[in-house]
């Protein structure tokens, strides 16, 4: 009698903890048991069989899938790369480049989420538009004894995609905006323009000749930075730049400092660095380094009103 009772015990045992629901986590080979109570948007809330405190709480990017005591499963997605969940969110940006006007041109951005953690990036660089800079290396009026300027006139165009770190969640704090965090972005821009150019001339006594010729550009780089979305509204971006840049400006500076017999009579051979609107580029040849740095300010919009729904789709 008293084995014919052990064995239903035992029996009834077996039947409840196989009863159970279970949680496979990625940081054990065994599943976790209990009774799930709720499964939230980022985390999930359990309690140990016949035990309905403390309820317990494991967050969902840990879980692979769940196994309810019927036999049903579900499988689970990490939460930071579920794009319904960022439904209420502005998923354009439009920036400008905040310190660019003071160095003859002006950067417009426009930024769009292709999902969490990536986004591309278009730009417009309006080259003209701002405070025209001094040549360095370009000497000065002798007739008005004020530096030479640049008087860039042009425009460019770039590309490139952000890899993004992926948002913060835990516990009760709301996931972050998608375009939020630190990133690199690879890109390339092109760009044409005219722009002075000063010949140096020993003979010339009343001043260096000034020409002006066109420059076509070309910069492969990546960018290394941080944006914080304020409010679902603005945007602070602050970043630098390293890459590499082409342009016809060294070899464009040796042509028109030739004299009549073709000898060079002044060419600007030492590596001074200067303005390719939007980088900085160092070289004695038409390629070089290009390096850069700035903030950028933006505003999130819409091209219609999000919904969950159309998010999912």
């Amino acid at each position: 009698m008293k084995s014919t009772l052990s064995l239903l015990f035992l029996t009834f045992l077996s039947f409840a903890a196989g009863a159970q629901d279970k949680i496979f986590v990625k940081t054990q080979r065994q599943p976790i048991t209990g009774v799930i109570t709720e499964i939230g948007s980022t985390e999930v809330k359990y309690h140990m069989m016949n035990r309905p405190t403390p309820v317990l709480t494991i967050e969902k990017q840990d879980i692979i899938r769940i196994q309810f005591e019927n036999g049903e499963g579900m499988q689970l997605s990490d939460p930071s790369t579920d794009f319904s969940l960022y439904y209420d969110q502005h998923l354009w940006n439009a920036k400008i480049n905040l310190f660019s006007p003071l160095n003859g041109h002006t950067q417009f951005f426009v930024e769009n989420v292709i999902r969490p953690g990536r986004s591309r990036e278009f730009e417009l660089n309006i080259i003209g538009l701002g405070v025209d800079p001094n040549m360095i290396d370009g000497g000065a009026n002798p007739q008005t004894g004020n530096p030479y300027t640049y008087d860039a006139k042009g425009a460019g165009i770039g590309y490139g995609l952000r890899f993004i770190r992926m948002p913060d969640y835990g516990g009760a704090t709301r996931l972050r905006h998608l375009m939020q965090g630190s990133y690199i972005k690879p890109a390339i821009s092109l760009s044409f323009y005219t722009r002075n150019f000063v010949a140096g001339n020993s003979y010339n006594i009343t001043g260096n000749p000034l020409y002006r010729k066109p420059v076509f550009s070309a910069m492969a780089g990546a960018s290394f930075g941080r944006q914080w979305i304020l409010d679902n509204t603005i945007s602070i971006d602050a970043y630098a730049l390293i890459g590499i840049g082409y342009d016809n400006v060294r070899s464009t500076q040796e042509k028109i400092t030739r004299d009549a017999q073709g000898n060079i009579f002044y060419t600007a051979t030492s590596n001074v660095p200067y303005t390719a609107f939007g980088y900085t580029r160092f070289s004695k040849s038409d390629l070089g380094v290009a390096l850069g740095a700035g903030i950028r300010v933006g505003f999130l919009f819409d091209w219609k009103k999000q919904t969950k729904t159309t998010i999912e789709k």
